[in-house]
């Protein structure tokens, strides 16, 4: 047997061991037992703080406003949060997992966005907010705020990207709906001022006849 075990000291500490042993039988009998019983306590607490620590940044990527995801040097997703899950209409981190651009977007749109994580890991310069169109298979466009950071080892190398977007689609709308009041509303003053002008200019004219009739009463 080998188990991982955790035993109260006689001092009433709680510390973990791996006790494993093997039975040695003669005519079908255990005669004797072999084991060993291994503090490992701390390799134990420390994979117990690594996993809290995981599910801790898990929950926290998951519960961001934000699409989240991670891909490799070859542009495939490696990590995905709950948002871009959503966006993509699949239920499970794992449907998404190993895909690339190409798999999920649209082709001209796919090969910009490689051609983007190339240029980020190669220049380990980060994208920063940049506007960005996405267009999936089934045609559906989104405007995000994109950015794309270089994902590097322990000796700084560049072993795929970062990225985190914003839909910023209904702002899009709002922004094009201003865009067109404002251009509704230039007309319109542009309209104004015409008939302002007009105005003017008959009032100068009615004006004008007045003062000859009064110039003719006064003769």
């Amino acid at each position: 047997f080998r188990e991982k075990l955790q035993i109260i000291t006689a001092g009433g500490r709680e510390k973990w061991v791996l006790a494993a042993g093997k039975p040695f039988l003669k005519n079908g009998k255990v005669t004797r037992l072999i084991g060993t019983f291994q503090d490992i306590d701390e390799q134990v607490k420390s994979e117990i703080k690594t996993k809290e620590s995981e599910k801790l940044l898990n929950t926290l990527v998951d519960n961001l406003p934000l699409n989240v995801y991670v891909k490799d040097k070859e542009s495939r997703k490696i990590l995905v949060n709950k948002a871009e899950c959503d966006y993509l209409g699949v239920h499970d981190k794992e449907e998404l997992i190993g895909k690339s651009d190409f798999d999920l977007y649209d082709k001209n749109i796919a090969e910009i966005s490689r051609n983007e994580d190339i240029e980020v890991m190669r220049t380990l310069v980060p994208i920063i907010g940049k506007e960005t169109v996405s267009i999936k298979k089934d045609e559906t466009a989104t405007t995000f705020l994109t950015s794309k950071i270089p994902l590097l080892d322990i000796n700084g190398n560049a072993t795929g990207i970062i990225g985190l977007s914003m839909d910023i689609s209904h702002l899009k709308e709002k922004e094009n709906e201003l865009r067109n009041l404002i251009n509704v509303t230039a007309v319109q003053n542009k309209k104004l001022i015409n008939f302002a002008h007009i105005v003017s200019h008959n009032l100068k004219s009615h004006s004008n006849n007045l003062s000859m009739l009064l110039e003719l009463m006064d003769i």
